[in-house]
C-alpha cells in the first residue's frame, strides 16, 4: 500500500509530487466543522529519551518552536482535526511515548492500536540511531500491524556541526525497511509540518486500502458460503 505512494517521493528530501501541499491539508477546529470526522488516526512517535519526540508534536499541532521539554511521564496524547487533501475529515491522536527502558512494556500496549508510526532519532546521537535498529524496528514488525505506515525522522538537523549519523544513514535505513524519511529541526521549523502532513496522508490512505481489503475478503467468504449451500441444496 505505502510503496504505491513511495513511488510519489524522493526520499530523503521526500518532495511530494502534487499529493500533499500547504493549502490542501489544514487543521480545522470545531466551529469550522462542516460534518463529523470520517475516522481517527492513532499515530504513534517513538525513540530514544531526548530526541525531541514532545517537542516535533508541539511545533506541529500547537506551533509551538522547541524550548526546554521535561521528559514525558509514561504516555501522553494530542488531538486535532483536519481536512486532508482528498477532502477527507479526520480526527488524529498522535501518542507521545517515554524513550526510557522503564516505560517499554506500557509503550507496547499501544503498538497494535496504532495506524501509523513515526521514529525519531538525534543526528548527534549515535545511540538513538542505534536503538531504532537495534529494538524499535524489531518491535513494530513484531507487535504493530504488518506493513504499518511509517515514517523515520532525523531531528536536530540545525545542528551540523555536532552530526554524528549522516543522511545517507538515514536514507538507506528507510529504505531498508520501505519507511519515508526525512530530517526535521523544531527551532527552525524545517519538514516538521510536511513530516506529519505526510504520515497523517499515508496513514489515512493506507487505512483506507486495508478496510477495502476487508471488506473483499468478508465479500469472497460469503460467496464462497452461498455457492457452498447452494450447491448442497441443488443435490438429488
Amino acid at each position: 500500500m505505502m510503496k504505491h505512494f513511495l513511488s510519489k517521493c524522493q526520499l530523503g528530501n521526500n518532495k511530494i509530487e502534487g499529493s500533499i501541499t500547504e493549502t490542501s491539508f489544514q487543521k480545522i477546529d470545531n466551529s469550522s466543522l462542516s460534518r463529523e470526522p470520517e475516522t481517527t488516526l492513532t499515530i504513534i512517535t517513538l525513540g530514544f529519551s531526548g530526541v525531541g519526540k514532545t517537542s516535533l508534536i508541539q511545533n506541529f499541532m500547537n506551533g509551538e518552536l522547541a524550548g526546554l521539554q521535561l521528559a514525558t511521564i509514561g504516555i501522553e496524547y494530542s488531538s486535532s482535526k483536519f481536512r486532508l487533501s482528498d477532502g477527507s475529515i479526520i480526527n488524529c491522536c498522535i501518542v507521545d511515548t517515554n524513550g526510557t527502558e522503564r516505560y517499554r512494556a506500557l509503550n507496547e500496549n499501544y503498538f497494535r492500536q496504532a495506524d501509523g508510526c513515526i521514529i525519531i532519532y538525534d543526528i548527534t546521537n549515535e545511540q538513538s540511531f542505534e536503538e531504532i535498529k537495534e529494538y524499535y524496528i524489531p518491535k513494530i514488525k513484531d507487535k504493530c500491524k504488518e506493513n504499518i505506515t511509517t515514517i523515520l525522522l532525523g531531528n536536530k538537523k540545525d545542528k551540523e556541526n555536532e552530526r554524528k549519523i549522516s543522511i545517507e544513514q538515514g536514507n538507506k535505513l528507510a529504505l531498508e525497511n520501505n519507511f519515508i524519511f526525512k530530517e526535521t529541526c523544531c527551532s527552525e521549523r524545517i519538514n516538521v509540518s510536511e513530516a506529519f502532513q505526510t504520515i497523517i496522508e499515508v496513514t489515512n490512505l493506507d487505512k483506507k486500502n486495508r478496510e477495502i481489503d476487508n471488506d473483499t475478503i468478508k465479500i469472497n467468504k460469503n460467496n464462497h458460503k452461498r455457492i457452498k449451500k447452494d450447491k448442497k441444496s441443488n443435490c438429488c
